[in-house]
């Protein structure tokens, strides 16, 4: 199994992100087959403080720009210095390019500068508004596999350094996901490195050992190397969310150890010889562990209920993973504890132990004010309910990197610069058969529609049917700027479209109107406003196709709006796998304590730490997306583990014929120590996450350790409180 975990590869690909089995993603599937993808391409942003009009700035873009048409990836470039408009000569009829930018006659740059910003679709899509920067975009092939996007964004930043332009930034698919995977590659061995380092720590201080540290630590390794193993063996690779697996694991599989640990250090204390000490741990505290493993199954693979494949990775994995741990805890572990030295543990009473004090000066404290403790967390309820109510569901689509990141400082850049660097793709059909796209009928209202999204989503970069036509008019008309618009007559109309469906195979029309100029589409690009808002500007576009659409049918599609679809189902896969967590994990602790009443107090318990941390998310402003929304299934199928070991103890106690307040006291008292000290491993191995570049992964571990954090409190005060005040009538069978 080591030597399988050693071939894992990583990879990151954005259509792992769209949403399984759904109608949308077949419809945009259809859309780029007939098409082409909308992101497949390359945006290189330059500046120049001086002004971009500038002979020895634009000879060295030039000099790029066929550097750049050299790759062996590169359809085509579109650059300042090679962006010609089309004149037909009035004599011959043929047609000439001509450029708009005489970058080799420093003469021509005041007329050129004229014209290019009294051209809409030159100014915000190539020339900043500032006159300060150029955009280069390079079109790459389609479907670019991981090994071409490797090739094609190392060369494109090797070639970048070879001229020296004083700031440069680079967007696109390939280059982010190059620089995702080395990233994926470099945190995975920080955040392994740093949960190994952590546990050593608290495994020393717990247990102040050697012996007490290396045991637990060999386990819980072999568990992440078999569950690694394993992923390799059935051809998974590891992807940004399966990144944090092995964190997870190391810090999930050693809940079990220590529970068993400290269950036969404790018998040791008190005389036992070491069989049956090992003996004794096994019966008291075996059949919790097997149950708290179980519900940490359930926990993740209600994860299952979610649309991304990713996510769904994630939850089958760490639950084979637990699985492997409860093993290797209940036959590795033992079997290097008989076979190796017995250990010597001091033989002290409880009373003389930190750890007793502790929780017995707690204990006393909780007796005194079990109310006043159960009116605090009602209070707690109801401003976390209230901060629940202001949480949003949006995404963005770098929202994952930090500020600070380059990647997302180019993607900020051109986002300010130019028309910005989200896709926008919107599919169009006719209705009717009797009718084509060239129609003058169907233009004018494409254009109107092509007007509304320019105005209310600020689309820029626009290639649609309407903006061919109005390139092929202002040719005819000797590419005066003025004609760029839909003819006005009929017959000019009929003209130019005669000429374009000759020249239907050039890609620049194939891949706005197909062949029976029955389907077409609008692309562009747009400011990464968010999906929240993209969401409410789309549903004002339906309404707005309702009323001036006609004949055209349309969908909107492309890659970023499926991955904002993805989000959109978060709020109904966490609910729904929620639901099936409480459900099971109910029918569990009936079956072990055969009390409804212990199934509402677990219940109650362990929602409350999910209340608690979706009120801050709503207070701080936190948006419920991927990366924030699995917190809740994971930490409540970790959280009620703790809840299941105090409440096996507690019946343990009470079949040894013990008062019901003398019970909880011994629970309270046995279990505590384990509690606190598994509690602190989980939060301090998920806030090793906290150190990712990745937002979403540093969420993850910030949120789901302040989660764990309130489940200790309120496994330790209010779950004691809540048995202390409400008794359990009948003894547990």
């Amino acid at each position: 199994m080591g030597w399988r975990a050693l071939q894992m590869e990583f990879d990151y690909n954005f259509e792992m992100f769209f949403p399984k089995d759904d109608p949308a993603t077949r419809k945009f599937l259809e859309h780029r087959d007939q098409f082409i993808t909308d992101n497949d391409y390359v945006l290189i942003a330059i500046r120049n403080e001086k002004g971009v009009f500038k002979e020895d700035f634009l000879t060295q873009l030039d000099g790029l720009t066929k550097r750049l048409e050299e790759q062996t990836w590169t359809e085509y470039v579109i650059s300042p210095t090679n962006i010609t408009f089309p004149i037909r000569d009035p004599l011959f009829g043929v047609l000439n390019d001509i450029p708009y930018l005489h970058f080799d006659k420093p003469r021509k740059y005041e007329s050129d500068s004229a014209r290019i910003f009294n051209s809409p679709e030159l100014a915000g899509s190539y020339f900043s508004a500032d006159g300060k920067s150029i955009l280069i975009y390079v079109r790459h092939t389609s479907k670019l596999p991981e090994e071409g996007c490797r090739g094609l964004a190392e060369n494109t930043n090797e070639i970048l350094a070879e001229f020296n332009f004083s700031e440069h930034h680079v967007a696109g698919r390939c280059d982010a996901q190059e620089y995702y995977i080395n990233l994926l590659q470099t945190e995975l061995v920080i955040f392994v490195g740093a949960s190994i380092l952590l546990i050593v720590l608290f495994l020393s201080l717990s247990y102040r050992s050697i012996w007490g540290v290396w045991v637990p630590a060999v386990v819980i390794i072999t568990a992440v190397i078999w569950t690694m193993g394993l992923m390799e063996l059935t051809g998974k690779k590891i992807d940004m969310i399966l990144s944090i697996l092995p964190t997870i694991m190391l810090v999930i599989g050693l809940s079990d150890a220590i529970h068993l640990i400290s269950k036969y250090l404790e018998e040791l204390r008190k005389g036992k010889p070491q069989d049956e000490a090992i003996t004794i741990a096994y019966k008291e505290v075996g059949l919790a562990t097997f149950f708290t493993s179980l519900t940490t199954s359930i926990g993740f693979l209600t994860l299952l209920t979610s649309s991304i494949m990713p996510i769904i990775d994630l939850g089958i994995y760490v639950a084979c993973g637990v699985v492997i741990a409860l093993v290797l805890t209940y036959s590795l572990m033992p079997a290097i504890i008989l076979l190796t030295k017995p250990l010597k543990v001091a033989e002290v009473e409880n009373k003389e132990t930190f750890w007793y004090r502790i929780l017995h000066g707690m204990f006393r404290w909780l007796i005194r004010n079990k109310g006043l403790s159960i009116a605090g967390f009602v209070v707690i309820m109801g401003l976390s309910i209230f901060g629940c109510s202001k949480i949003i569901l949006n995404n963005h689509l770098l929202e994952d990197l930090k500020e600070d990141n380059y990647l997302q400082q180019g993607f900020r850049f051109i986002e300010k610069n130019f028309d910005g660097c989200r896709p926008y793709e919107l599919s169009i059909w006719l209705e009717d058969s009797s009718k084509t796209i060239y129609d003058a009928d169907v233009l004018q209202r494409l254009e109107s529609i092509e007007t509304y999204l320019q105005t209310e989503h600020e689309l820029g970069f626009v290639l649609s049917p309407v903006a061919i036509i109005k390139a092929a008019n202002k040719a005819q008309h000797g590419g005066k700027q003025k004609f760029y618009k839909l003819p006005e007559k009929e017959k000019q109309l009929n003209k130019i479209v005669k000429e374009l469906q000759k020249l239907q195979k050039l890609d620049i029309i194939s891949s706005v109107v197909s062949d029976d100029l029955r389907t077409s589409r609008i692309a562009g690009r747009t400011a990464d406003v968010g999906s929240y808002r993209l969401a409410e500007q789309d549903a004002k576009l339906t309404e707005y196709m309702k009323e001036h659409a006609g004949v055209i049918g349309f969908n909107i599609t492309g890659t970023a709006h499926l991955i904002d679809i993805n989000n959109s189902y978060i709020s109904k896969n966490v609910l729904q796998g929620l639901m099936i967590a409480f459900g099971v994990i109910a029918i569990i602790v009936f079956l072990m304590f055969r009390s409804f009443k212990l199934v509402i107090f677990s219940l109650i318990v362990n929602i409350l730490p999910l209340v608690m941390i979706g009120g801050i998310m709503g207070f701080l402003g936190i948006d419920l997306k991927m990366s924030t929304a699995i917190i809740f299934t994971i930490a409540f199928g970790i959280a009620v583990d703790d809840t299941i070991h105090f409440l096996s103890k507690l019946r343990h106690e009470l079949r040894q014929g013990k008062s019901m307040l003398y019970a909880i006291k011994r629970s309270y008292l046995s279990t505590g120590k384990a509690i606190v000290v598994t509690s602190l491993i989980l939060c301090g191995g998920f806030l090793t996450l906290a150190l990712s570049d990745f937002l979403g992964t540093a969420n993850i571990g910030i949120l789901i350790s302040l989660t764990l954090l309130f489940a200790v409190l309120s496994d330790l005060v209010l779950l004691p409180a809540l048995l202390l005040i409400f008794p359990i009538k009948k003894k547990i069978i």
